[in-house]
């Protein structure tokens, strides 16, 4: 893209000499060809600079101009579904079931347990008191994937991102906020499929936390 922005200026000399060769040709006076070809040269300047920059408005299945994969766009719809039905019963046994029917979605769309290349913005980025990153991510839906943030609970998972690896030094080049690209591998469980890690049913249903394993993560 850039390296046809490159060229509008030539584009525009040559459309501007041709406008006016061929007004003076048809025997128009030299004034008015000069600024007739002027004239066209410019609206044919506009039209291809409006058609050659890049948007970057998020539309449907976009995330600055970023495309999100199929399976992330999936798990979002199929989380935000059942955060809307959850929301809107009062009945308890009902809720119970909808997580039971969102888990099972679940294993529809990650059959292997793993994101690749999913978009979305840091929402936290820190440190543990031994020195270990700490990352979560925000993706649409109101959906949050992280590590945990601290020594004890990541014992076993092992998410935290240790200080000597090429994760961490991505980690130092991030800020809230930051958009990213990312993959990383979630963690088994009975309950939801992969690991939630709220407390309570009713903040797994409503502001999920799904523990992940970061394996890549790039600023874009």
């Amino acid at each position: 893209m850039e390296s046809l922005l490159s060229y509008v200026p030539l584009m525009f000399f040559v459309v501007w000499f041709f406008s006016s060769w061929y007004l003076r040709k048809n025997k128009k006076s030299k004034t008015i060809s000069v600024g007739g070809g002027f004239l066209g040269a410019c609206i044919f300047f506009v039209v291809v600079s409006f058609a050659l920059i890049p948007s970057n408005t998020n539309t449907n299945g976009r995330h600055q101009d970023k495309i999100k994969p199929a399976a992330q766009e999936a798990f979002e719809r199929a989380i935000s579904q059942h955060m809307r039905q959850y929301e809107a019963t009062k009945n308890e046994l009902v809720q119970r079931q909808l997580r039971e029917q969102r888990k099972n979605k679940i294993a529809e769309i990650l059959p292997d347990k793993s994101a690749t290349h999913w978009l979305g913005v840091v929402k936290e980025i820190g440190a543990t008191s031994d020195g270990k990153g700490i990352l979560a991510i925000n993706i649409d839906g109101g959906i949050q994937i992280k590590t945990y943030n601290n020594f004890f609970s990541d014992a076993g998972p092992k998410t935290l991102i240790p200080p000597d690896s090429d994760l961490y030094k991505v980690l130092l080049t991030l800020n809230p906020g930051s958009r990213v690209v990312f993959s990383g591998s979630f963690f088994e469980s009975r309950q939801d499929y992969i690991n939630e890690i709220s407390i309570s049913e009713a903040g797994s249903m409503r502001m999920p936390e799904f523990l992940m394993r970061f394996s890549f993560v790039e600023r874009y």
